[in-house]
């Protein structure tokens, strides 16, 4: 019983290998992060991103700075929409999502005084 499955899970393994290894051949690109956007309400920041490439990715990194130039990971996430809470106001941060060896946009967001 225990060699049985052993064998549907190898079989199984070779098949994902076999389709990466095609896809990648053909050209195909991994799932990279584009058209990031960002809606400000309250203190809370909802991000959401498209992706190009036919590839899925495992995860996407979500970087957050005060500028652009000092963005790092606050979150991983396997969707592609994350959102920030109680966020500082009158604060403007920097956000970009990484993943598929590509980088966003950086989308500039200012959490209004309350």
């Amino acid at each position: 019983m225990q060699t049985c499955l052993r064998t549907k899970q190898l079989a199984a393994l070779t098949a994902g290998i076999l389709f990466l290894a095609t896809a990648l051949a053909a050209g195909a690109a991994a799932s990279a992060p584009i058209s990031l956007t960002a809606l400000v309400h309250g203190r809370t920041v909802y991000l959401s991103w498209t992706t190009s490439g036919s590839l899925p990715i495992r995860h996407y990194d979500v970087l957050e700075g005060t500028s652009p130039a000092n963005l790092g990971e606050v979150a991983v996430t396997t969707q592609v929409s994350w959102e920030d809470r109680d966020l500082t106001p009158g604060t403007t941060y920097y956000f970009a999502v990484a993943g598929g060896g590509s980088v966003s946009n950086v989308v500039p967001v200012t959490i209004p005084r309350l």
